[in-house]
């Protein structure tokens, strides 16, 4: 693991192998030992006073009710208002996902655990805000969250946690959400279900990162039991990502990855007979998903840019009534944060189309996929596999 190391002792160290230190502007700093010492102790005074000026900062945001930062939780929107004159950014309920997260917690104060409210939310076609399945840990994490009884909150999840009022209006009435906090202190994640979500990546997997479950389409897990059995040998499974993640959504029972596994090396030529066409297949599968998404961004950003112009349109009509105090001020201030709102939404939308875009892959992994082809051809050969 790389540490960082003090300017000074990588000084000695370069010089006794005969290695002079350069720097763009500094030359001086970094190769004479007077002021490497004092370039070295500037540097961890700097350091030290950033850390301090950003904990106070900090403090001074929570002491005043504000969220410290991070992506807005789902069930709100980050919408800019005008207030008195003034154009301001607060917290409103997200139309759109708010249902869920109240369903969400009604469910939970009916008494069911969380892997039962993951279940009912998608049973009900609800998803998270990525439109992934609802998982246990997502559930979890929402209804942990004091952010939704409208609480701004340091350390959280820590023993240091703190929370006070937010300036937010709050989802989760606080008096349930401080019960649903008592009902969940004695039913902790065990250490059975972390376990399954930790350790190094599976490398004695043919369809290790590839296989796709032929019930709900979702992505396979390796796994490999912990128990060993009597030949030594560890029992090796495919699972599903939704059987593994307690969605309710599919009911595939685990497959004996070992059985798997022979039964590809022993008809290799048969599954990868016609790489070129299934090479094929995934680009214009990635393609015409990917001009999807591409014609889904330019009507958004084409919608935003329309809000824009209304926007502007009605920002001069609001400086000339609150210059003649003319009585339709309210209307046009109330028109005008709508406008923002549904902008907010519009905006919000081609932000994550974009991070979507960006981390699409622009062609199928060619590379990995012969990878996988030679790997499998010397396994079938008698090499390693």
């Amino acid at each position: 693991m790389r540490e960082a190391r003090p300017l000074g002792e990588i000084f000695y160290d370069v010089r006794r192998h005969g290695v002079t230190l350069r720097s763009v502007e500094d030359d001086a700093y970094v190769n004479d030992e007077a002021f490497v010492g004092m370039a070295s102790k500037m540097a961890n005074k700097y350091s030290e006073d950033l850390a301090a000026h950003v904990r106070r900062g900090k403090r001074n945001q929570f002491e005043r009710g504000e969220r410290l930062g991070g992506p807005v939780p789902d069930g709100y929107l980050l919408v800019d208002q005008v207030e008195d004159g003034q154009a301001v950014r607060r917290y409103q309920f997200d139309p759109e996902r708010e249902p869920v997260i109240r369903a969400m917690a009604g469910l939970a104060l009916d008494g069911l655990g969380d892997v039962a409210i993951a279940r009912r939310l998608n049973t009900d076609g609800h998803r998270t805000k990525r439109g992934k399945p609802w998982t246990r840990r997502r559930v979890q994490d929402a209804l942990t969250n004091p952010f939704y009884a409208g609480r701004a909150v340091m350390n959280r999840g820590t023993e240091h946690e703190q929370t006070r009022a937010g300036d937010w209006p709050a989802l989760i009435k606080p008096d349930d959400f401080d019960r649903l906090r008592a009902m969940r202190a004695g039913r902790d994640r065990s250490r059975k279900s972390h376990a399954l979500r930790t350790g190094r990546r599976a490398t004695r997997y043919v369809l290790a990162r590839l296989g796709r479950c032929d019930r709900c389409g979702e992505r396979m897990y390796c796994t490999t039991s912990p128990y060993k059995r009597k030949d030594g040998s560890h029992q090796r499974s495919y699972i599903c990502a939704n059987v593994r993640n307690e969605t309710g959504l599919c009911d595939q029972p685990k497959l004996d990855a070992t059985k798997i596994d022979a039964a590809i090396v022993a008809h290799l030529d048969r599954l990868f007979i016609d790489f070129e066409a299934w090479l094929a297949q995934l680009a214009k599968g990635a393609a015409d998903h990917r001009t999807s998404l591409e014609a889904e961004l330019a009507a958004q950003l084409d919608r935003v840019a329309e809000l824009e112009r209304l926007e502007a349109k009605l920002r001069r009509r609001y400086v000339e009534v609150v210059e003649t105090s003319d009585r339709n001020r309210p209307a046009v201030e109330t028109t005008l944060n709508e406008i923002l709102a549904e902008k907010a939404v519009h905006q919000q939308r081609a932000t994550e189309l974009q991070q979507t875009l960006a981390t699409e892959p622009a062609e199928p992994p060619t590379d990995a996929m012969l990878d996988v082809y030679n790997a499998i051809a010397s396994a079938v050969r008698g090499g390693d596999s």
